[in-house]
């Protein structure tokens, strides 16, 4: 189907209607088929959701007996179904309407600049409303849910900024007052805005240094960074959640020196600096007014990152900037270079770029391949439409741009391949690269349902009208080159944010849309822009439609929000405390007593949940089992391998133990690595210990016998305890750092073999299940150091034993035995108080507890029995045990 030449550039009246001359056609025809594919979309989905395709969605994926797992096929399906009708129903209702609309009578404009007129202004209304009411802010949607995930803003402030951004817009852009704009030079004097917001770009983004507060998720990107940089093969040794990106980074660390915290840090925070300047880049070469150029990158910078970040805690969560973020960026700024030039080299240049892309991370690289096909596709559709060829050739040029790149992709992946191979000796197996991906969008793992009155329809509505305008400009039978390649800008950003926005739709989380909201930010940008050329066409805003202009004051009124944050950061910047961010010192030293018990690339396993990457990095060693590190995903496939490995045969195999936080694979899990590994190595000022395999160890006699016990357990090396048996209903696991537990019976008899620490918390909990004045609590002196006392609830209060003595740093014995009357309390043998009272029924196990929740001592051995037990037993006990030194025998230190 050939062009069909047509005028629209601006409206003809319509005879005898009463309309605003100044409405152009064009975009009335674009809004005309958006609200119609729109109500269709909304009326497919709700025909789809109502079919019940997906009755039962954990059944679905077989997995149902996992509380993690929440499949979405249903979501998932009509988010597809969205992404392909509505570009497709949108053409086809635009090519009806253009049709319909060709005897202009037939069409009263009016109507649409009235619908127009009233959105806008009850936008408007609503935004203005915000500015000046707590209770509606805190009451009315979307507003409230606004508020909950961005951060406090002065409202009034906003408001009166949106007023003299709206001013000097207005004046930059009408020609009457051109020249008495120039001659302020305001446009300039919101200076170099490069200046400007490089300070801000390179406050923000080294922000995070030096420290890491949040060992958790700098742990799940590092981990694979000290892999890769001591030897090891991603694809080959282990799989890495966020991609390859460690390979590319490895040639950064070598020629830094080395790998430590503060320099990964520092690399990452570049990399997030170097995103948001080649972002700033790209909108500077799609958007023409300075103002509003400072305005769009100042909110997209501080709503999807400095938002992200203050609102998480300064954590440092690199999986989104710069992992998931840096090459999207760039590619962006390559984009816009080939949409202004169509450059040959660039041509070929870009689909290598985006290869390596997915190689760096498949999340949103495979996002990027796919938005740049779709621009190529328009692109080509656009100049046939705009030639007057035949439909008929468009098949052929869009399989000459698909090919093109499925070719430089597939020789990226060999390329990648064989260095790969030269490498480790084996070639990576590329189906691990999207293992996570099919773990959170197959399994579900993770997700949680789309909420229904949500902020992500405005997201979702900046897209759609993106991909809207962008579609409606086939239509236009001339068109201004730069109105042409903004046109191409809106499609490309709006085609990759619609795809990244899945991203948000399996997750669902709130903090999964926050940092991909600098794709409708820019957008918006990309929206007033054109709205200004309008002024500048028409001299003034005399032939502007009201409505249209009501909704880009409040597209306007939403990104200046972060004109006051940005201004508040920039007068609290000392140079002095920011200098000092850049410590080379930070961390260097925390595992570096580690480091002479180990060769550089020595197979060491490290337990610890958030330091095990740290740990590698100070020892040069690498993980010998094939599994992710602890802080990600652990699969029940990655736990039997580190099981397996644990627990095989292998004299002189030797492991790492943070027992600061190490206890997810140790206890979880089974992994009972004490009955084949002694101690090599313990260091007195810190919770990390060396072990090393030498046989089987024989298993020492429990100090404490008794029956019928409920719960029973002893430490054997280091600070790890076993099951010696057990019967009732308790924990999976007891541990040197977390609590075991128990049902206690109408008669029992607790005994404890514990050291209370020399800086023992007050109130500090040795053993207990109180809660809401029921059960009972070993519990420490709030006002006494070293004084502790039995708490029972009888459902009516608490009741309270007398006060007894241990003494920090020795070994005591402590017994509390439960006659069904009452209790009596011993201390290494001796009675120390009896407490008649009778506890009423806890809905709380019986809890032993250690370290992290409670007591901060030792605990050596317990024992928990299911009848009383007489004076006369835990003295002859206690007898029997104790050494001349003062000491349990059993005990050998």
């Amino acid at each position: 189907m050939g062009k069909k030449k047509m005028t629209d550039a601006v409206s003809v009246p319509a005879q005898g209607s009463a309309v605003n001359p100044g409405l152009d056609r064009r975009f009335t025809l674009d809004f005309v088929s958006f609200v119609f594919a729109v109500a269709f979309v909304i009326a497919l989905c709700a025909a789809v959701n109502s079919m019940n395709l997906f009755p039962d969605a954990n059944k679905y994926a077989n997995l149902n007996s996992w509380d993690s797992i929440n499949p979405e096929p249903m979501e998932r399906l009509l988010y597809i179904l969205v992404i392909i009708v509505f570009p497709l129903l949108f053409l086809v209702l635009r090519r009806v309407t253009e049709g319909f609309a060709a005897p202009q009578e037939r069409l009263n404009y009016g109507i649409f600049s009235r619908i127009l007129g009233f959105l806008g202004a009850a936008g408007l209304i609503w935004a203005v409303t915000a500015a000046f009411s707590i209770e509606f802010r805190d009451s009315v949607p979307p507003y409230k849910y606004i508020n909950n995930m961005l951060y406090e803003t002065n409202m009034a402030a906003q408001f009166f900024l949106t007023v003299i951004a709206a001013f000097l817009l207005v004046v930059s852009a009408a020609r009457p007052v051109k020249a008495f704009f120039a001659k302020l030079r305001a446009e300039r004097a919101i200076i170099a805005p490069e200046l400007l917001l490089l300070f801000i770009v390179i406050i923000v983004s080294f922000d995070g240094l030096p420290k890491v507060r949040d060992n958790f998720h700098f742990e799940a990107v590092f981990y694979s960074v000290s892999q890769i940089y001591n030897g090891k093969t991603a694809l080959v040794d282990f799989t890495t959640q966020y991609g390859l990106y460690a390979h590319f980074l490895e040639p950064v660390f070598r020629m830094l020196g080395g790998l430590t915290v503060w320099k990964f840090q520092l690399v990452m925070g570049v990399m997030i600096a170097l995103s948001w300047i080649a972002l700033y880049f790209f909108m500077k070469g799609v958007i023409k007014n300075r103002i509003l150029l400072f305005i769009g990158f100042t909110a997209a910078l501080f709503y999807a990152y400095v938002n992200f970040y203050n609102d998480y805690r300064f954590r440092e969560y690199y999986q989104y900037f710069p992992i998931r973020s840096f090459f999207p960026m760039i590619w962006l700024l390559l984009a816009a270079a080939y949409i202004k030039t169509r450059s040959r080299v660039l041509y070929y240049i870009v689909p290598v770029f985006l290869s390596a892309a997915v190689l760096w991370n498949p999340d949103t690289g495979i996002m990027a391949l796919l938005s740049w096909a779709a621009l190529l596709l328009f692109m080509e559709a656009r100049s046939v439409w705009a030639s007057g060829l035949p439909a008929a050739k468009l098949p052929r040029k869009a399989a000459f741009h698909l090919l093109n790149i499925a070719e430089i992709f597939a020789a990226c992946l060999v390329l990648f391949a064989l260095i790969m191979y030269f490498r480790s000796g084996a070639f990576p197996d590329y189906t691990e690269l999207t293992r996570y991906q099919r773990i959170y969008y197959q399994m579900g793992f993770g997700l949680m349902p789309m909420p229904a009155v949500h902020p992500w329809y405005l997201y979702v509505a900046a897209l759609a009208a993106g991909i809207a305008l962008s579609l409606g400009g086939f239509f236009a039978a001339a068109r201004e080159s730069r109105e042409e390649k903004r046109g191409e800008a809106v499609f490309l950003l709006a085609v990759f944010g619609t795809l990244t926005f899945a991203y948000y739709q399996g997750r669902s989380h709130d903090w999964a849309m926050v940092p991909i909201l600098y794709v409708p930010l820019v957008l918006g940008t990309l929206f007033i822009d054109a709205f200004l050329d309008g002024i500048k066409k028409r001299g003034g805003l005399k032939n502007i439609n009201a409505g249209i202009a009501c909704m880009i004051l409040v597209i306007l009124f939403g990104m200046t929000a972060p004109l006051e944050r940005a201004y508040v950061k920039a007068k609290n910047f000392k140079l002095g405390a920011f200098l000092n961010k850049f410590d080379t010192e930070h961390n260097k030293n925390e595992f570096a007593y580690l480091k002479p018990f180990f060769k550089p690339g020595e197979e060491v396993f490290v337990i610890s949940a958030g330091k095990q990457s740290i740990i590698y990095a100070a020892t040069g060693a690498v993980n010998p089992v094939n599994v992710p590190g602890q802080a990600e995903i652990s699969l029940v496939s990655d736990i039997h391998r580190v099981r397996d490995y644990l627990l095989e045969e292998g004299v002189g195999r030797r492991l790492i133990w943070d027992r600061s936080d190490g206890g997810v694979y140790v206890n979880h899990f089974d992994l009972a690595f004490w009955k084949t590994y002694q101690l090599e190595a313990v260091f007195p000022d810190s919770q990390v210990e060396i072990y090393r395999q030498y046989g089987e160890i024989a298993a020492k006699e429990p100090l404490f016998t008794a029956k019928p016990y409920l719960f029973q357990a002893k430490r054997n090396a280091g600070a790890v305890f076993t099951y010696i048996d057990k019967e009732g209903v308790f924990a999976r696991n007891f541990h040197f750092d977390s609590g075991a537990v128990v049902r206690l019976g109408a008669e029992f008899c607790v005994e404890i073999l514990l050291k209370p620490h020399a800086s023992e918390r007050r109130g500090a909990e040795i053993a207990g299940n109180l809660s809401k004045n029921r059960g009972i609590r070993l519990v420490s002196s709030e006002t006494k150091p070293h004084i502790y006392h039995l708490a029972v609830g009888t459902g009516a209060g608490i009741r309270n034993s007398a006060g007894f003595f241990l003494e920090p740093g020795r070994w005591s014995y402590l017994a509390v035995s439960y006659s069904g009357s009452g209790f009596t309390i011993f201390v290494n043998g001796e009675k120390k108080d009896s407490l008649s009272a009778v506890p009423a029924e806890s809905a709380e196990p019986f809890k032993i507890q250690n370290k992290w929740y409670g007591f901060r001592g030792e605990i050596e051995e317990m024992l928990i029995s299911g009848r009383p037990a007489a004076g006369s037993e835990i003295e002859e006990r206690y007898e029997k045990t104790w050494t001349k030194a003062g000491e349990f025998g059993i005990i050998k230190r």
